[in-house]
């Protein structure tokens, strides 16, 4: 059996690691409690959801996507880059998942 020691900033990182991907999964849970009336609104929102879990999830913790907050043209450039990065999404994916995390994860735009 394999033992690993923590110690000090590695102990720090690993915790708020943790704690972070917790948080998400709560915030998750929440906002799919909050949407689970919502409709039309609430299928688009749970498609969207699902791609980023199964897309982005490939090479990003989850958590790392889900703390960032941007207006959708940011959401917009981040996931195009991440396409030309090789990020297996169609465009019809894509339009999904930028909805999604405009409208979970947004802020107004400047314009």
């Amino acid at each position: 059996m394999l033992m690993f020691r923590i110690k000090g900033a590695a102990l720090a990182r690993t915790v708020m690691a943790c704690l972070i991907s917790v948080g998400a999964v709560a915030v998750n849970i929440a906002a799919g409690e909050h949407r689970s009336g919502g409709g039309e609104r609430a299928i688009q929102a749970n498609a969207g959801e699902q791609l980023v879990a199964e897309r982005c999830n490939t090479c990003h913790a989850i958590a790392s996507v889900l703390v960032r907050r941007a207006p959708p043209e940011e959401w917009q450039e981040l996931v195009d880059r991440m396409v030309t990065y090789g990020a297996q999404v169609n465009e019809e994916e894509v339009e999904a998942i930028v909805r999604y995390l405009s409208a979970e994860y947004g802020l107004e735009s400047d314009s």
